[in-house]
């Protein structure tokens, strides 16, 4: 009896730990924590934190992957888990992993191209390649940047608050990549490099991608930070039952599937509690649904609070962790540039605009950074602060775009038919970042447009553009109701022009322009209209452009004030002058319905104004081909009214019935007349209304309106694809 007395207890003794613990003696172990790739999936880890929180379990090291390892990197820096749970709440996850710019943050030269080309192409040695990723990452980056802040520092991961490491997967071998050391939100970047999705991130001679294929649940690494016992959380997609396997996607994704699984099954081996979210029916794209997937991670992991709370009654002393906080300001003592081949390194200090040694905050860098990138020079946009004995130096790391752009639009309406526009951007010809612009128009109306832009070496958003144009387009010109005769108008014409091109807002310049017209009637008779001018102006145009969109925009303000002076002195075969107010509001009453009104005013006088220098009213969606300055009019043909002045006013509402699903009414008084007049009398202008509905299609924006006013009952228009 005292025998087996004797070998209960001592079975107790040895059994007993592996029920109160992972494997150690009571306040010797250190618990890991291990959170899986998954995507959207990944915000289920959130809800695993709280849980963790709440039992009181201390976490002395964690490993993730991809969605994993940005949750448990931001919860090794010191957030906590509601803190994860606001953050990820409150963050614009479809905008985040885009790097479209917003059209408010472009150029002003590039806002003209905005919304104009359907898809691209990237070439290089004159072939074409596929883009090796449709996302750099950029916003993602800055983020993660702005939420590490107060560690940035720190290089050696082991040494942050709780040590971490994330993991990677070499494009080349296929091989698992470490990553430990260096700048935290580049390899949180690298970690979640979803191969095709984002483009591959360069790590200390490795080139990888998405940490997923190789380890999607790095229960190893976590053991390598010295933790005795791992709490590993799974919500990666198992494999597809075999009733599931029908259509061609579930069996590519099955095989996809099969060495990720292997995978993770080999290290699972290694977890002591392994903790897996019921997560069917979802999928790794669910980011508008994080609510449900925190709470399912919650309700996993309390299915096991009884035993993480004995755990946390044995572990090792938690490690203290400090709150993350931003500095108010950085002393800046010298600015670094890394990566520049191509482009000129002026570009980076003019748009940075920092000059050290200054003490300046944080959001002066990341506007520096911004503009930096909407230059659109490059792929992406970095930046890392290394600690110097008086403050700190700002290293910015660029990647150039490493290839030119070939670019395709596609429109079709009922006036001119269908049309192709094709692009050629090219970077750093001649002057290092520098772009050149070539556009050719094909289909009834035809337009090559060439423009040369380069940064002005004296101060910030300046510039020069150079441009050679030429047009060939036809107006109908109308007696009433009646059409009288159609011109054919070809204008070829060269251009220089300086001043605040490059700014996002505001653009004020002076050009010089000299110009071949000939006109050619091609039905009918046009008294009054000469076949041949050479016309050289002086132009000045001030522009103020904050719309959100070019079509269908929600919200903003576009201004536009120019003139322009033909003499004869320079040269010209007639004299004359314009003048052009051109404004319009769009102002968002909610979330999907905008109020707008406008009022265009224009003014040629002088000897003879020549035909393409007239004003013109009438249609909808006016492709931007035509050099002269027309304006839509709903319940009039296109170009129905011509004359030597202009006056429209317009105002309408605008109703997003879905997402980019939009319906629009718009009513306008306008009129063109032979001179400017000096009594405005109601009778003297025209009136239209128009009903529009609108939506977005892989071409752009297909928008069909009908219409009534003055001079017609009932006119439609159609028009799918970008306007150009």
């Amino acid at each position: 009896m005292k025998y087996l007395r004797a070998t209960w207890l001592i079975g107790v003794l040895i059994v007993l730990p592996g029920f109160l613990s992972p494997g150690a003696c009571q306040g010797d172990f250190k618990i890991g924590l291990v959170l899986s790739g998954g995507g959207a999936k990944g915000f289920a880890h959130i809800g695993v934190l709280k849980v963790l929180e709440e039992a009181g379990v201390p976490i002395h090291g964690i490993s993730g992957t991809s969605m994993g390892g940005i949750i448990g990197a931001l919860y090794a820096v010191g957030y906590t888990a509601a803190e994860l749970d606001s953050l990820v709440s409150r963050l614009d996850w479809e905008m985040l992993f885009t790097d479209r710019l917003e059209r408010r943050a472009l150029e002003m030269p590039q806002k003209i191209w905005d919304e104009r080309y359907a898809f691209s192409l990237e070439f290089r040695g004159g072939r074409v390649h596929l883009p090796s990723g449709l996302i750099a990452g950029q916003r993602v980056v800055m983020e993660l940047n702005r939420l590490t802040v107060h560690v940035r520092h720190i290089r050696n991961f082991r040494e942050l608050p709780i040590p971490f490491v994330c993991v990677a997967t070499d494009l080349e071998t296929g091989e698992a990549v470490v990553l430990d050391t260096g700048v935290l939100a580049e390899a949180l970047r690298a970690t979640m490099a979803i191969p095709t999705i984002f483009t591959p991130v360069e790590w200390e001679g490795h080139l990888v991608v998405d940490g997923m294929l190789a380890r999607n649940l790095p229960a190893q690494d976590a053991l390598a930070l010295g933790v005795d016992s791992l709490i590993c959380v799974d919500v990666g997609a198992p494999l597809h039952q075999r009733a599931e396997l029908t259509d061609l996607l579930s069996i590519l994704d099955q095989t996809f599937s099969f060495p990720v699984v292997a995978s993770t099954r080999q290290q699972q081996t290694l977890c002591s509690l392994i903790i897996r979210p019921d997560l069917e029916g979802f999928d790794a794209t669910d980011f508008d649904r994080l609510r449900e997937l925190i709470d399912l991670g919650e309700a996993a992991a309390r299915k096991h609070i009884s035993k993480l709370r004995r755990w946390a009654a044995l572990a090792h002393a938690p490690i203290p962790r400090p709150r993350p906080c931003t500095p108010d300001s950085l002393r800046i003592t010298e600015v670094a540039v890394e990566g520049l081949r191509r482009v000129s390194p002026r570009v980076i200090h003019t748009e940075l605009n920092i000059h050290p040694p200054c003490l300046i905050p944080l959001e002066r860098i990341e506007r520096g950074i911004e503009r930096i990138y909407r230059s659109q020079y490059f792929q992406r946009v970095g930046y890392e602060l290394r600690p110097r004995p008086d403050g700190e130096a700002l290293v910015v790391r660029v990647i150039e775009q490493s290839s030119h752009l070939a670019r395709f639009g596609l429109r079709y309406d009922s006036k001119t038919d269908a049309a192709l526009l094709l692009n050629l951007s090219l970077h750093n010809l001649g002057e290092r970042g520098s772009t050149l612009m070539l556009d050719v128009r094909l289909g009834n109306e035809l337009q090559f447009d060439g423009q040369y832009f380069f940064h002005s070496r004296f101060r910030r958003q300046s510039g020069l553009r150079l441009r050679l144009n030429f047009t060939q387009t036809f107006r109908d010109l109308f007696q009433g109701k009646r059409r009288l005769a159609r011109v054919e108008v070809n204008n070829l014409l060269g251009e220089i022009r300086a001043g605040t091109l490059f700014s996002t807002r505001l653009a004020f310049s002076l050009g010089l322009r000299g110009e071949i017209t000939n006109n050619h009637v091609t039905i009918g008779e046009a008294a009054g209209v000469k076949r041949f001018h050479r016309l050289i102006r002086w132009l000045a145009d001030l522009r103020w452009d904050t719309l959100d969109r070019s079509q269908f925009p929600t919200g903003g303000v576009y201004l536009q004030l120019s003139g322009e002076q033909v003499r004869r002195e320079l040269g010209s075969t007639t004299r004359f002058t314009r003048l052009i107010l051109d404004w319009q509001a769009y102002l968002p009453i909610t979330r999907r319905l905008t109020l707008f009104q406008g009022v265009f005013s224009g003014n040629a006088s002088g000897e003879e104004i020549p035909l393409h220098d007239r004003f013109f009213l009438g249609g909808m969606d006016l492709p931007i081909v035509f050099l002269g300055k027309a304006h839509d009019h709903p319940g009039l043909r296109p170009y129905e009214r011509s004359g030597m002045a202009a006056q429209v006013l317009f105002l309408g509402a605008q109703y997003e019935i879905f997402r980019d699903r939009f319906i629009q009414i718009r009513g306008s008084l306008s009129n063109t007349f032979s001179r400017w007049p000096t009594k405005i009398a109601l009778n003297r202008y025209l009136y239209g209304v128009g009903l529009s509905v609108g939506m977005a299609t892989p071409i752009g924006p297909a928008r069909f309106t009908i219409m009534t006013g003055s001079r017609h009952r009932v006119l439609t228009h159609l028009g799918v694809g970008f306007v150009f």
